[in-house]
Protein backbone atom coordinates (compact mmCIF):
# COMPACT_ATOMS: atom_id res chain seq x y z
CA UNK A 1 0.00 0.00 0.00
CA UNK A 2 1.00 3.54 0.01
CA UNK A 3 2.25 3.35 3.12
CA UNK A 4 4.14 0.59 2.75
CA UNK A 5 1.57 -2.22 4.43
CA UNK A 6 1.73 -5.67 2.86
CA UNK A 7 -1.89 -7.03 2.68
CA UNK A 8 -2.01 -10.79 1.55
CA UNK A 9 -4.91 -11.94 -0.91
CA UNK A 10 -6.51 -13.91 2.19
CA UNK A 11 -6.70 -10.87 4.16
CA UNK A 12 -7.97 -9.03 1.52
CA UNK A 13 -10.65 -11.53 0.47
CA UNK A 14 -11.14 -11.54 4.54
CA UNK A 15 -11.92 -7.73 4.09
CA UNK A 16 -14.24 -8.21 1.59
CA UNK A 17 -15.99 -10.55 2.49
CA UNK A 18 -16.31 -8.67 5.97
CA UNK A 19 -17.04 -4.99 4.19
CA UNK A 20 -19.14 -7.09 1.51
CA UNK A 21 -22.07 -7.43 4.62
CA UNK A 22 -23.02 -3.69 5.15
CA UNK A 23 -23.85 -3.65 1.69
CA UNK A 24 -27.28 -4.65 0.36
CA UNK A 25 -27.44 -7.65 -2.38
CA UNK A 26 -30.17 -6.54 -4.34
CA UNK A 27 -28.21 -4.47 -7.45
CA UNK A 28 -27.66 -1.35 -6.49
CA UNK A 29 -25.65 1.87 -8.11
CA UNK A 30 -22.81 2.95 -6.43
CA UNK A 31 -20.39 5.95 -7.37
CA UNK A 32 -17.10 5.25 -6.16
CA UNK A 33 -14.41 8.28 -5.80
CA UNK A 34 -10.75 6.24 -6.92
CA UNK A 35 -7.55 6.50 -5.17
CA UNK A 36 -4.97 3.90 -5.44
CA UNK A 37 -5.48 2.76 -2.19
CA UNK A 38 -6.90 -0.11 -0.23
CA UNK A 39 -10.29 1.29 0.60
CA UNK A 40 -10.60 1.88 -3.43
CA UNK A 41 -9.53 -1.76 -3.81
CA UNK A 42 -11.28 -2.99 -1.54
CA UNK A 43 -14.81 -1.52 -1.66
CA UNK A 44 -14.52 -2.03 -6.28
CA UNK A 45 -13.83 -5.70 -5.08
CA UNK A 46 -16.63 -6.08 -2.48
CA UNK A 47 -19.21 -3.93 -4.70
CA UNK A 48 -19.11 -6.21 -7.82
CA UNK A 49 -19.26 -9.35 -5.23
CA UNK A 50 -22.45 -7.78 -4.33
CA UNK A 51 -23.75 -7.62 -7.79
CA UNK A 52 -23.61 -4.27 -7.61
CA UNK A 53 -23.44 -1.39 -10.08
CA UNK A 54 -19.60 0.82 -9.58
CA UNK A 55 -19.61 3.97 -11.02
CA UNK A 56 -16.04 5.08 -11.28
CA UNK A 57 -14.95 8.96 -10.76
CA UNK A 58 -11.30 10.17 -10.37
CA UNK A 59 -11.61 11.18 -5.90
CA UNK A 60 -10.34 14.41 -7.88
CA UNK A 61 -13.24 15.74 -9.75
CA UNK A 62 -14.67 19.33 -9.64
CA UNK A 63 -17.44 19.54 -6.40
CA UNK A 64 -20.02 21.17 -9.33
CA UNK A 65 -19.22 17.92 -11.77
CA UNK A 66 -19.59 15.75 -8.48
CA UNK A 67 -22.88 17.37 -8.26
CA UNK A 68 -23.73 16.78 -11.22
CA UNK A 69 -23.23 12.83 -11.80
CA UNK A 70 -25.36 12.27 -8.57
CA UNK A 71 -28.12 14.38 -9.52
CA UNK A 72 -28.12 12.57 -12.92
CA UNK A 73 -27.59 9.13 -12.16
CA UNK A 74 -28.85 9.19 -8.33
CA UNK A 75 -26.69 7.05 -6.99
CA UNK A 76 -27.39 4.25 -4.40
CA UNK A 77 -24.59 4.71 -2.45
CA UNK A 78 -20.58 6.89 -2.30
CA UNK A 79 -17.90 5.79 -1.66
CA UNK A 80 -15.35 8.20 -0.90
CA UNK A 81 -12.61 9.75 0.89
CA UNK A 82 -13.86 10.95 4.64
CA UNK A 83 -12.23 14.26 3.94
CA UNK A 84 -14.30 14.81 1.02
CA UNK A 85 -17.10 16.84 1.09
CA UNK A 86 -20.74 15.77 -1.16
CA UNK A 87 -22.77 18.93 -1.87
CA UNK A 88 -26.04 17.18 -1.23
CA UNK A 89 -28.31 16.33 2.01
CA UNK A 90 -29.80 13.11 0.38
CA UNK A 91 -27.13 11.04 1.81
CA UNK A 92 -26.34 9.87 5.28
CA UNK A 93 -23.04 8.33 6.60
CA UNK A 94 -23.78 4.56 6.17
CA UNK A 95 -19.77 2.60 7.52
CA UNK A 96 -16.05 3.29 7.91
CA UNK A 97 -13.41 2.10 6.20
CA UNK A 98 -10.00 3.18 7.17
CA UNK A 99 -9.80 6.61 5.33
CA UNK A 100 -13.22 6.32 3.28
CA UNK A 101 -16.89 6.80 4.21
CA UNK A 102 -19.62 4.89 2.95
CA UNK A 103 -22.38 7.27 2.47
CA UNK A 104 -26.32 5.95 1.90
CA UNK A 105 -28.94 7.83 -0.31
CA UNK A 106 -32.12 8.37 1.84
CA UNK A 107 -34.45 7.85 -1.16
CA UNK A 108 -34.41 4.48 -2.70
CA UNK A 109 -34.48 5.53 -6.39
CA UNK A 110 -35.75 2.73 -8.76
CA UNK A 111 -33.38 2.08 -11.70
CA UNK A 112 -33.70 -0.09 -14.64
CA UNK A 113 -30.07 -1.82 -14.64
CA UNK A 114 -29.33 -4.32 -17.13
CA UNK A 115 -28.39 -7.78 -16.17
CA UNK A 116 -25.36 -7.80 -17.56
CA UNK A 117 -23.61 -4.81 -16.28
CA UNK A 118 -21.02 -4.34 -14.04
CA UNK A 119 -19.44 -0.79 -14.52
CA UNK A 120 -20.07 2.47 -15.79
CA UNK A 121 -16.75 4.08 -16.66
CA UNK A 122 -16.14 8.11 -18.29
CA UNK A 123 -14.21 8.24 -21.40
CA UNK A 124 -11.09 10.67 -21.81
CA UNK A 125 -13.17 13.51 -23.01
CA UNK A 126 -16.55 13.03 -22.20
CA UNK A 127 -16.86 14.13 -18.22
CA UNK A 128 -17.52 17.39 -18.97
CA UNK A 129 -20.95 16.47 -20.26
CA UNK A 130 -21.70 13.19 -17.21
CA UNK A 131 -21.22 10.63 -20.30
CA UNK A 132 -20.23 7.58 -19.59
CA UNK A 133 -19.72 4.16 -20.90
CA UNK A 134 -21.56 0.80 -19.84
CA UNK A 135 -19.48 -2.18 -19.80
CA UNK A 136 -20.77 -5.96 -18.53
CA UNK A 137 -19.27 -9.09 -17.10
CA UNK A 138 -18.46 -10.03 -20.04
CA UNK A 139 -16.89 -6.98 -21.16
CA UNK A 140 -14.53 -6.93 -18.37
CA UNK A 141 -13.59 -10.93 -18.96
CA UNK A 142 -12.79 -11.24 -21.85
CA UNK A 143 -10.39 -8.41 -22.26
CA UNK A 144 -8.74 -9.34 -19.09
CA UNK A 145 -8.12 -12.84 -20.60
CA UNK A 146 -7.21 -11.24 -23.86
CA UNK A 147 -4.66 -8.79 -22.29
CA UNK A 148 -3.04 -11.90 -20.16
CA UNK A 149 -2.26 -13.77 -23.50
CA UNK A 150 -0.83 -10.75 -25.19
CA UNK A 151 1.42 -9.57 -22.25
CA UNK A 152 4.33 -11.89 -20.82
CA UNK A 153 2.30 -11.27 -17.04
CA UNK A 154 3.14 -13.92 -14.62
CA UNK A 155 1.99 -14.91 -11.39
CA UNK A 156 5.57 -13.67 -9.68
CA UNK A 157 5.19 -10.26 -11.26
CA UNK A 158 5.16 -7.01 -9.41
CA UNK A 159 3.36 -4.58 -11.03
CA UNK A 160 2.98 -0.54 -9.69
CA UNK A 161 0.05 1.81 -10.13
CA UNK A 162 1.38 4.85 -12.27
CA UNK A 163 -2.34 5.98 -13.53
CA UNK A 164 -6.17 6.26 -12.07
CA UNK A 165 -8.04 3.53 -11.17
CA UNK A 166 -10.93 5.50 -12.39
CA UNK A 167 -9.26 5.03 -16.04
CA UNK A 168 -10.12 2.71 -17.83
CA UNK A 169 -6.38 2.04 -19.18
CA UNK A 170 -5.32 2.11 -15.25
CA UNK A 171 -8.02 -0.43 -14.67
CA UNK A 172 -6.77 -2.94 -16.63
CA UNK A 173 -3.50 -2.93 -15.52
CA UNK A 174 -4.80 -3.66 -12.11
CA UNK A 175 -7.70 -6.05 -13.22
CA UNK A 176 -4.78 -8.29 -15.49
CA UNK A 177 -2.57 -8.68 -12.77
CA UNK A 178 -5.14 -8.76 -9.91
CA UNK A 179 -6.38 -11.85 -12.49
CA UNK A 180 -2.80 -13.59 -12.15
CA UNK A 181 -2.33 -13.30 -8.60
CA UNK A 182 0.08 -10.83 -9.03
CA UNK A 183 1.72 -8.41 -6.70
CA UNK A 184 -0.02 -5.00 -6.64
CA UNK A 185 1.99 -1.75 -5.59
CA UNK A 186 -1.13 0.70 -4.37
CA UNK A 187 1.05 4.09 -5.61
CA UNK A 188 -0.26 7.27 -5.84
CA UNK A 189 3.04 9.20 -6.59
CA UNK A 190 3.66 10.68 -10.07
CA UNK A 191 7.12 9.98 -12.20
CA UNK A 192 8.32 13.27 -11.65
CA UNK A 193 8.50 12.41 -7.50
CA UNK A 194 11.47 10.74 -6.24
CA UNK A 195 9.60 8.33 -4.18
CA UNK A 196 8.31 6.68 -7.21
CA UNK A 197 11.28 5.63 -8.20
CA UNK A 198 12.51 5.12 -4.74
CA UNK A 199 9.83 2.29 -4.98
CA UNK A 200 10.16 0.92 -8.11
CA UNK A 201 13.89 0.34 -6.53
CA UNK A 202 12.89 -1.14 -3.23
CA UNK A 203 9.64 -3.30 -4.16
CA UNK A 204 11.22 -4.95 -7.11
CA UNK A 205 8.59 -3.72 -9.84
CA UNK A 206 8.65 -5.99 -13.37
CA UNK A 207 6.24 -3.43 -14.99
CA UNK A 208 4.47 -0.48 -15.39
CA UNK A 209 2.23 0.87 -17.72
CA UNK A 210 2.24 4.76 -18.89
CA UNK A 211 0.57 7.17 -20.95
CA UNK A 212 2.68 9.72 -23.65
CA UNK A 213 2.59 12.20 -20.53
CA UNK A 214 4.43 9.49 -18.45
CA UNK A 215 7.12 8.87 -21.15
CA UNK A 216 8.17 12.55 -22.24
CA UNK A 217 9.39 12.17 -18.34
CA UNK A 218 11.27 9.61 -18.64
CA UNK A 219 12.78 10.38 -22.11
CA UNK A 220 13.99 13.31 -19.69
CA UNK A 221 15.62 10.87 -17.29
CA UNK A 222 18.82 9.05 -16.81
CA UNK A 223 17.56 5.60 -16.06
CA UNK A 224 20.96 4.29 -15.63
CA UNK A 225 21.44 6.13 -12.39
CA UNK A 226 18.55 3.47 -11.15
CA UNK A 227 18.19 -0.03 -10.10
CA UNK A 228 15.93 -1.50 -12.47
CA UNK A 229 17.69 -4.71 -13.08
CA UNK A 230 13.96 -6.50 -11.80
CA UNK A 231 12.10 -4.14 -14.45
CA UNK A 232 11.01 -6.28 -17.41
CA UNK A 233 8.77 -4.27 -19.81
CA UNK A 234 6.52 -1.19 -19.59
CA UNK A 235 3.04 -0.40 -21.72
CA UNK A 236 2.78 2.80 -23.62
CA UNK A 237 -1.40 3.48 -24.32
CA UNK A 238 -3.41 6.52 -24.21
CA UNK A 239 -2.78 8.44 -27.23
CA UNK A 240 0.26 8.90 -29.56
CA UNK A 241 3.60 9.71 -28.56
CA UNK A 242 6.17 11.45 -31.00
CA UNK A 243 8.27 9.35 -32.96
CA UNK A 244 11.27 11.03 -32.06
CA UNK A 245 10.57 10.72 -27.89
CA UNK A 246 9.19 7.39 -28.71
CA UNK A 247 12.90 6.32 -30.56
CA UNK A 248 15.01 7.81 -28.03
CA UNK A 249 12.78 5.80 -25.31
CA UNK A 250 13.60 2.52 -27.60
CA UNK A 251 17.00 3.31 -27.48
CA UNK A 252 17.31 3.77 -23.81
CA UNK A 253 15.40 0.24 -23.31
CA UNK A 254 17.51 -1.48 -25.67
CA UNK A 255 20.32 -0.18 -23.71
CA UNK A 256 18.68 -1.48 -20.58
CA UNK A 257 17.69 -4.53 -21.76
CA UNK A 258 13.94 -3.60 -21.28
CA UNK A 259 10.87 -3.72 -23.72
CA UNK A 260 8.27 -1.41 -24.46
CA UNK A 261 4.89 -2.52 -25.49
CA UNK A 262 3.32 -0.22 -27.52
CA UNK A 263 -0.78 -0.78 -27.10
CA UNK A 264 -4.05 1.11 -28.03
CA UNK A 265 -7.73 1.06 -26.16
CA UNK A 266 -10.66 2.85 -25.39
CA UNK A 267 -13.17 2.64 -22.81
CA UNK A 268 -15.90 1.27 -25.07
CA UNK A 269 -13.91 -2.06 -25.58
CA UNK A 270 -12.95 -2.35 -21.82
CA UNK A 271 -9.43 -0.98 -22.01
CA UNK A 272 -7.00 -2.15 -24.41
CA UNK A 273 -7.47 -3.51 -28.03
CA UNK A 274 -4.09 -3.53 -29.72
CA UNK A 275 0.24 -4.37 -29.14
CA UNK A 276 2.44 -4.47 -31.07
CA UNK A 277 5.66 -6.74 -30.14
CA UNK A 278 8.84 -5.18 -28.77
CA UNK A 279 10.77 -7.03 -31.60
CA UNK A 280 8.96 -4.57 -33.73
CA UNK A 281 8.98 -1.15 -31.82
CA UNK A 282 11.85 0.01 -34.24
CA UNK A 283 10.91 -1.30 -37.56
CA UNK A 284 7.30 -0.01 -36.80
CA UNK A 285 7.52 2.62 -34.65
CA UNK A 286 4.72 4.74 -34.30
CA UNK A 287 2.11 1.92 -35.29
CA UNK A 288 -0.54 0.52 -32.47
CA UNK A 289 0.42 -3.04 -33.41
CA UNK A 290 -1.90 -6.02 -34.19
CA UNK A 291 -5.37 -6.89 -32.45
CA UNK A 292 -4.88 -8.62 -28.37
CA UNK A 293 -5.75 -12.24 -28.58
CA UNK A 294 -9.52 -12.47 -29.80
CA UNK A 295 -9.92 -9.02 -30.79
Amino acid sequence: TNNNEKISYNNLFRLIDQFSLSIKKERQLILLLCKNNLETFTGYLSFIKNNNIVLLIDERINKLLLKKLTNTYKPDYIFMPKTKKIDSKNFKLDKKLYDYILLKNKHNVKKNINDNLMALISTSGSTGSSKLVRLSYQNFSSNIYSVNKSLPINKNDITITTLPMSYVYGLSIINSHFYKGCTINLNEKSFVDADFWRKMVKNKINSFGGVPYNYQIIDKLNLEKFDLSNLRYSTLAGGKLNNQILSRIIKKYKKLKLQLISMYGASEATARMSYLNWNKAKKKIGSIGKPIEGG
